[in-house]
C-alpha cells in the first residue's frame, strides 16, 4: 500500500495516492513503521478541499521527538561520510508491572543461560547489568514493551533506539533510564524508528534523538 500510494503521488495522482494510503491505514496487517508512514502521507495529502475532517490519530503522529545535539564526529573522521557511531502471556506482563521484573530476569538467567534464543544475546550484558537497568527502567514501561514484542515481534524486530543508558541516584536504589536514537549531521529518522520513538513514549519511557553535529547548531 505504501509503495502504491508514494508512486500514485509521484504520477500526481493525489486523490488515488490518499484514496490508498487511508485503504492502508484501515489493514490489520499494516503496523509499525509502515502504518506510520501511511498516516503521515494522510496528514500530508489529506487537507481542504481533499479532506475537512482531521483523522483522530493526528496529534498522536504529529508529536515532537525529543532532540538534543552533541558536537563530534563519525569513526570515519569526517562528518557527513560513511556513518559508524559509538555512540508470556498476561499474567507474566502484570508481574513485570507489579514490580517482579528483576526476580523474573534472576530466574530465567539461572534457568536458561547460554541456550539459544531468537532476540538474546547471553555473551552481551552481565546480569548485574541487566538487573541495574531493569530497575532503572520500571515495571510499567518494560510491562509495555514486552507485550508489544510478544505480541507482534515481526513489526517491532527492528528500528528499536541504538542506546539504553540508566544512572542509579544515591545509594537508594532509584534509577532512570532513557532510550537514545543517535543521528548524524544528514541522518533523518525512518519511518520504523519513528515508530518506534512514539510507541515507547506511549509506553513510558523517556527517549530523544541525539543529534550529532560537527557544531553545536540545535534546532
Amino acid at each position: 500500500m505504501l509503495r502504491l500510494s508514494v508512486d500514485l503521488e509521484h504520477m500526481n495522482r493525489l486523490n488515488e495516492s490518499l484514496s490508498v494510503a487511508e485503504e492502508g491505514i484501515l489493514d490489520p496487517w499494516v503496523r509499525a513503521g509502515s502504518r506510520i508512514a501511511l498516516q503521515r502521507r494522510v496528514l500530508r495529502l489529506g487537507k481542504p478541499p481533499r479532506r475537512w475532517r482531521i483523522p483522530g490519530y493526528a496529534d498522536s503522529v504529529k508529536r515532537k521527538i525529543k532532540e538534543v545535539c552533541i558536537r563530534g564526529r563519525p569513526l570515519t573522521s569526517e562528518t557527513a561520510t560513511k556513518n559508524s557511531y559509538y555512540g508470556y502471556d498476561e499474567s507474566q506482563l502484570q508481574k513485570i508491572n507489579g514490580g517482579m521484573a528483576e526476580e523474573i530476569l534472576i530466574s530465567s538467567w539461572e534457568s536458561h543461560v547460554g541456550i539459544a534464543c531468537r532476540g538474546v544475546n547471553w555473551e552481551r550484558h552481565s546480569l548485574s547489568d541487566l538487573r541495574a537497568a531493569v530497575a532503572c527502567i520500571g515495571g510499567s514501561p518494560l510491562a509495555s514493551l514486552c507485550r508489544h514484542l510478544a505480541t507482534d515481534y515481526r513489526s517491532w524486530s527492528s528500528g528499536m533506539p541504538d542506546l539504553l543508558l540508566w544512572r542509579f541516584h544515591g545509594d537508594k536504589g532509584e534509577g532512570e533510564a532513557k532510550l537514545v536514537e543517535v543521528k548524524g549531521p544528514t541522518d533523518r529518522l525512518s519511518e520504523q524508528q519513528r515508530a518506534w520513538l512514539l510507541t515507547l513514549m506511549d509506553c513510558g519511557f523517556d527517549t530523544e534523538v541525539c543529534k550529532v553535529t560537527p557544531t553545536l547548531k540545535c534546532q
